[in-house]
């Protein structure tokens, strides 16, 4: 079923409002009131499609990263890779500002959580996906939570301190560390 393209555009309009304001006023600086006011909608408009601010900041985050599971299985006899780090460092390379604001300078603890949650449910289905014996029960949310922290981790410091490096050799960082790769 198609969504209501007066829908799409109001929600592309609130995501528009969101990047310019935490370029201008840092994502801990953005209320629902300045976000309406940027996006030319109602307060009730922005409560009609989102929950919080942080519902807005995640919308499809989750789905996207989920889709790098399904792609590039390893090889029968290949080494077990997490897929979604790659792909989201790159990201994270062309939108350095953003993620800097939102996931590393100070992001409310509810910010914090809701990004590990997803990332956390994220490895869980890479470690599902293959099959791997570490994947269920509490044994397997320990390890994917220690994973997913891993991952923010490397990213904060990359970020931070270790600028010149490329997404590609930051991820062998981050593989590395949780696969135990040398």
């Amino acid at each position: 079923m198609q969504e209501d393209p007066r829908v799409l555009r109001t929600r592309r309009r609130l995501r528009q409002a969101l990047l310019e304001l935490i370029a201008e006023v840092g994502y801990e600086g953005i209320t629902v009131d300045l976000l309406a006011g940027r996006a030319d909608v109602a307060r009730s408009t922005f409560y009609s499609h989102y929950s919080a601010k942080e519902d807005l900041l995640f919308d499809g985050f989750g789905a996207w990263l989920l889709s790098f599971s399904e792609l590039d299985r390893p090889a029968p006899g290949e080494p077990f890779r997490y897929r979604f780090s790659l792909p989201l460092l790159r990201h994270a390379a062309t939108q350095r500002k953003f993620f800097k604001e939102t996931i590393i300078r100070g992001p409310s603890d509810r910010v914090r959580r809701r990004l590990r949650d997803i990332l956390t449910e994220v490895v869980l289905a890479e470690l599902s996906a293959n099959e791997s014996e570490h994947a269920a029960g509490p044994e397997g949310t320990g390890r994917a939570r220690a994973v997913a922290g891993a991952f923010l981790a490397v990213a904060a410091w990359w970020l931070e301190e270790a600028r010149t490096l490329t997404p590609e050799e930051v991820d062998e960082v981050f593989q590395n560390a949780v696969t135990g790769a040398a």
